[in-house]
């Protein structure tokens, strides 16, 4: 008996031995009610954007203050992040547009703060660019203040609001799945925060 209890445990907790039994999504929760084990989801770090969530979290929260209404953060990151693939897409990486923003003129007189030029688009108009080292907090200050613009009385610190309002003040427009694709990189983002804080700091 006590060697088919030895066996079920081992199944649903490899040891190193059985590592290559085990499964990544799930992670052993001991509970002493009845000795039972409770398989719990463990959520996944993305490298990728929890780079990105450490490199701008202090603009973000800038940019969220700026825009009020409980606005918050990991919001703005959000919208970024869904954008240009997390900072990666040459237009955030290279150019430091992080919002995609369009310049309506190649004047200096008529730039964003913070732009130094644009580069030619297939449609859309020139894309403006910025210094890549602050080209985050610049490029947001024309999404925050738009936003701003538009909150009214809304309670911003729902996220589902927040993303509606963005769509409505013209991010993601050519995009019929726009909120759910925002709201899936919101999942992600805050999935990738909770395991960075779990996990064992180096």
């Amino acid at each position: 008996m006590e060697d088919d209890i030895a066996g079920q445990l081992r199944a649903l907790w490899p040891t190193d031995d059985d590592a290559s039994q085990s499964d990544s999504t799930v992670s052993p929760d001991q509970s002493p009610e009845g000795g039972d084990f409770i398989l719990a989801a463990t959520p996944q770090a993305h490298p990728g954007v929890t780079d990105f969530r450490s490199r701008h979290y202090v603009d973000a929260a800038k940019l969220a203050k700026i825009i009020g209404n409980g606005a918050t953060p990991d919001e703005v990151l959000t919208v970024s992040g869904n954008e240009f693939h997390w900072g990666l897409d040459p237009k955030a990486k290279l150019h430091g547009n992080y919002f995609g923003l369009h310049s309506n003129s190649i004047y200096q007189k008529d730039f964003f703060p913070g732009q130094t030029g644009t580069i030619p688009t297939a449609k859309d108009g020139p894309l403006a660019t910025f210094d890549p080292d602050n080209g985050f907090f610049y490029s947001g200050l024309r999404f925050a203040n738009r936003m701003k613009a538009a909150a009214g009385k809304t309670d911003l610190s729902d996220p589902g609001a927040f993303f509606a309002l963005a769509h409505k003040r013209g991010w993601g427009t050519d995009r019929p799945d726009y909120l759910d694709r925002v709201n899936g990189a919101y999942e992600t983002l805050m999935r990738s925060a909770r395991a960075s804080k779990a996990s064992p700091s180096t």
